[in-house]
């Protein structure tokens, strides 16, 4: 639930809060007996923020840690977004545009995917096919 308190903070603008709701959640996630899923939930969260807080050289570690722990295929989705919208944002723009293409109909999909979140993915998306 921390991730999700950091995104949420995310979203009301208080971006300094969120990034070190998520740091931390992140630090104290590397002792067991946190489950797998969990973690790779707060990468691919803080991946997110780190992307709308404008540090995609930050996100995209974060972004290919949840990638290579994603399990479902709405992480799956969400994880190719993420992934997709870093290189975006550092000049890989084919490359990101093609994951952000390919994971977003699966993330988009799930009943409970963040509509902030798609947004912003439908925002990057539309910006690197010009």
């Amino acid at each position: 639930m921390t991730s999700r308190r950091a995104v949420v903070l995310l979203w009301l603008g208080r971006t300094a809060e969120a990034i070190e709701s998520v740091t931390t959640a992140l630090a104290t996630a590397k002792s067991p007996p946190i489950r797998a899923y969990v973690v790779v939930t707060l990468q691919l969260d803080a991946a997110l923020i780190q992307l709308v807080t404008g540090h995609p050289e930050k996100a995209e570690p974060l972004a290919r840690a949840g990638t290579a722990g994603a399990e479902t295929d709405v992480v799956k989705g969400l994880a190719s977004c993420v992934l997709g919208w870093s290189f975006v944002e550092t000049g890989r723009v084919a490359e990101g545009r093609a994951l952000l293409a390919a994971g977003l109909p699966a993330y988009r999909a799930y009943g409970a995917s963040d509509p902030r979140a798609i947004a912003a993915f439908d925002r990057v998306l539309a910006q690197a096919a010009k």
